[in-house]
């Protein structure tokens, strides 16, 4: 079982809740969903709408169940779970106590997820600038008796409600949502308790303003007024000339999208009021105090998000299209038979004209050491999911070690001589960083291959005299038989080096790629241990 620690509030070093139910909806190894939320809001669920869309396209079963706690859950988002009939239940027990679990199960034919913790589906709860939340997400395969133990666990638990036999649990339908709002039990969003309590909370509400503004770059609008935007207390307010002009910017962003193909306004756009306006819906989507005098604001959220707007962290969502691009082009290059060998993780390797060696180079550095960045590892798992191995093409010794073994295994007619080259120029060299067991992996190989014994001892090289060596073979004169070995008076100070390389086979072994087929056979007719 893989276990990952999910967070938010306090800095932004993990991934969140809201990252992981997007990115599993998405996922094709899971097509059955459960959700429990204790408080559910729709500025929560358009977090998550694109994909929770998506996935009931394709999805055997999307399930919720929601505590309808006073005030707690909201008109919007139950209408819009009615609207586009993705199947309910309610929890309403009245003011005695409250359904309070955040629980979010996906399963698939062998994959399962699960995450348990503190984030409801709201807006607070699922994003950075919300709450402090702690999750846990949790891994698993259908033959994981841990996770199989912890999921019968929960259906055995959660069984009165799951199967309809608790009384308090009553599907939604649009007769059961009227009853709900004619008792005052569920509200409009912005009458919600959490939005009513933050208008109280003033140090909190500080707090909240002070992240908004890092985390927005101190952008020129809270320094001065300017065109839609007063100053009070370097609040930002929405002001009617604001709302009048919404629609009219609304269609020139959609303008800027078509022509540019981004979501993103940058600062150095020429329609300066564009920025300045593409700022502020992210400004105030993040501040929920000015909920009460933005009465459209949930309207605007909607249009926005139906045309791709990014409400969150624009880096981010640069950064994941430029990974996707690379995805794309990796895929492609995977999916060519004759380039898929050809791959590399090197800055020489391109394909198509694009770096992609480097790129993949990038995602393999980025994943060394011991704390590599979450993302990073999530995205060279989104890598080996296509079907790229990066120890296929790694350098490390036991890499290089393991794929030597490999391929001496594989061959049926393996030649020596090439196998001899490639243990001198490969394994030799870094002998001492290969692990003992895949040492001796080889050795086992090596004479189940050639029928006789791998040695990794390392033999001092005298001075290469090969080429001597050969000059005397082929030298008529003083060889007329052609003879790779004969008596010391005829060879001089070079019959003692060739009689050694005749006598001790490692030293042999240190020029054997001097030679060609041909002459390796007359070597081993006169006894070289070739």
């Amino acid at each position: 079982m893989k276990a990952e620690f999910l967070g938010h509030g306090l800095n932004n070093k993990s991934n969140t809740v809201h990252y992981y139910l997007r990115k599993s909806f998405l996922d094709s190894n899971y097509d059955t969903f459960i959700g429990f939320s204790a408080y559910t809001k729709k500025t929560g669920l358009d977090l998550i709408s694109k994909e929770l869309l998506e996935a009931k396209k394709r999805y055997k079963n999307i399930t919720f169940y929601l505590g309808v706690a006073e005030k707690g859950t909201s008109k919007e988002a139950l209408e819009f779970l009615i609207k586009n009939e993705i199947k309910t239940y309610t929890f309403c027990s009245g003011t005695t106590y409250i359904f309070h679990p955040k629980i979010f199960f996906f399963e698939g034919d062998s994959e399962k997820r699960m995450i348990i913790g503190s984030s409801n589906l709201t807006k607070t709860g699922l994003t950075i600038n919300g709450n402090i939340e702690a999750s846990v997400l949790l891994d698993y395969s259908k033959s994981d008796s841990s996770g199989l133990k912890l999921q019968r666990q929960y259906f055995e638990y959660f069984d009165e409600i799951l199967s309809g036999k608790n009384q308090l649990v009553k599907i939604l339908t649009p007769e059961l949502l009227d009853k709900f709002i004619k008792d005052g039990t569920v509200v409009e969003e912005r009458f919600t308790f959490e939005n009513e309590n933050r208008k109280n909370k003033k140090d909190n509400l500080g707090e909240r303003k002070k992240r908004a503004k890092q985390s927005e770059e101190n952008i020129e609008e809270n320094k001065k007024p300017k065109n839609n935007v007063s100053d009070t207390n370097s609040k930002l307010s929405v002001t009617a000339k604001y709302l009048e002009t919404w629609d009219e910017m609304f269609e020139l962003f959609k303008g800027f999208k078509k022509q540019t193909g981004s979501v993103t306004v940058p600062s150095d756009y020429p329609i300066n009021a564009l920025y300045r306006w593409y700022r502020l819906q992210k400004i105030f989507y993040a501040d929920d105090s000015i909920n009460a005098e933005y009465e459209l604001k949930y309207e605007h959220i909607e249009r926005l998000l139906n045309e791709g707007f990014y409400l969150e962290d624009a880096h981010e969502l640069l950064q994941q299209n430029i990974e996707d691009e690379w995805l794309s082009i990796l895929s492609d290059a995977l999916a060519n038979r004759k380039e898929k060998v050809k791959i590399q993780v090197n800055h020489r390797y391109k394909f198509n004209g694009n770096r992609l060696g480097t790129w993949l180079v990038g995602v393999s550095q980025a994943n060394k050491g011991d704390k590599p960045k979450p993302r990073k590892v999530e995205l060279k798992k989104k890598i080996e999911k296509l079907g790229f191995d990066f120890t296929k093409t790694s350098r490390k010794p036991e890499h290089s070690a393991s794929r030597f073994l490999e391929q001496l295994l594989n061959d049926k007619n393996p030649i020596k001589v090439e196998y001899q080259k490639l243990f001198n120029r490969q394994m030799l060299p870094r002998s001492k960083k290969i692990p003992p067991e895949l040492k001796q992996e080889i050795n086992t190989a090596w004479e189940l291959q050639f029928n006789e014994p791998r040695s990794w001892d390392k033999i001092t090289r005298d001075k290469d005299r090969t080429d001597e060596w050969k000059e005397f073979r082929y030298n008529k004169s003083l060889n007329p038989l052609g003879k790779w070995i004969t008596g010391e008076s005829n060879m001089s100070k070079l019959y003692n080096y060739v009689y050694h390389k005749r006598k001790d086979k490692k030293k042999m072994d240190l020029v054997i790629d001097k030679f060609t087929v041909e002459e390796l056979n007359e070597l081993r007719n006169e006894g070289f241990p070739v």
